[in-house]
């Protein structure tokens, strides 16, 4: 974008040569404000803290960058979870899979068996096994990291569950919140091409008022032929954007920009 922009060379060779780049995972559960709870902990401190924010005890922040890294950043040596590492992938995987894992693997059974807060699920003899059971002996084994690590983190998801169950997280709430990003991931199922009657109650009786799945165009690059999704509402007035892929500039005929 620096050269898309015209900006000035020497600043271009500055991002290219002395700027670093780094994919992070960051994962900690920070609820906001404690209004409930504010004028309590004010007085137990002894002032007024307008800036109390509420967070589960599990964090960890994951920063994917060369060794020395770990030197230049100096809170990587305060004690927290932050760690340096050549590849942050594996992590992610981990974190995806048994913490959003343990809640997806027994979010359905529990709304089944009458429980809808995370709380009386941890507290359930059966649930909380048939959580163990799919973390330690389904999800574990397709993982890379050490399993000695990877076993540390259950225990921990584990005492995670038990320290936020007062949170009274409900498990409707999860079950939607998943749904919602497995639409944004992948697009929304709910209508069926080869069935007009499979569509949902959002899109009106018109199909062509359909919106459910997002208003996005999908436009080909003439020079490298990738196929872009392009939210046309949010063109710039000269309707050129920039391919991803190639980093040609598409200039949208009026027919594509109104589509």
């Amino acid at each position: 974008y620096a050269e898309y922009w015209e900006l000035e060379a020497p600043f271009m060779q500055w991002v290219e040569k002395a700027c670093l780049f780094c994919s992070t995972l960051v994962d900690r559960i920070v609820t906001g404000y404690p209004k409930n709870e504010a004028e309590e902990l004010n007085r137990e401190n002894g002032y007024e803290d307008r800036l109390l924010d509420t967070a589960e005890v599990f964090g960890l922040w994951v920063i994917e960058g060369p060794e020395w890294l770990e030197k230049e950043l100096p809170f990587c040596g305060i004690g927290e979870p932050i760690l340096v590492t050549p590849d942050h992938s594996p992590y992610k995987m981990r974190k995806v899979r048994i913490l959003n894992g343990a809640h997806t693997s027994m979010v359905l059974g529990a709304y089944l068996a009458g429980q809808n807060i995370v709380r009386a699920c941890m507290e359930d003899d059966v649930i909380r096994t048939f959580m163990n059971t799919a973390i330690f002996d389904e999800i574990i084994p397709t993982l890379t990291l050490p399993k000695d690590e990877l076993e540390a983190f259950a225990a921990s998801v584990q005492d995670l569950e038990d320290e936020t169950a007062t949170l009274g997280d409900y498990v409707e709430e999860l079950d939607e919140d998943l749904g919602a990003l497995e639409e944004e991931c992948y697009g929304c199922d709910c209508c069926d091409d080869d069935d007009d009657d499979e569509c949902c109650d959002c899109c009106g009786d018109d199909d062509d008022e359909c919106n459910c799945c997002g208003d996005f165009d999908e436009i080909k690059c003439p020079a490298c032929g990738e196929t872009i999704y392009v939210d046309t509402d949010a063109l710039p007035d000269n309707n050129t954007i920039v391919c991803p892929a190639c980093n040609s500039e598409i200039e949208l005929e009026d027919d594509d920009a109104d589509e």
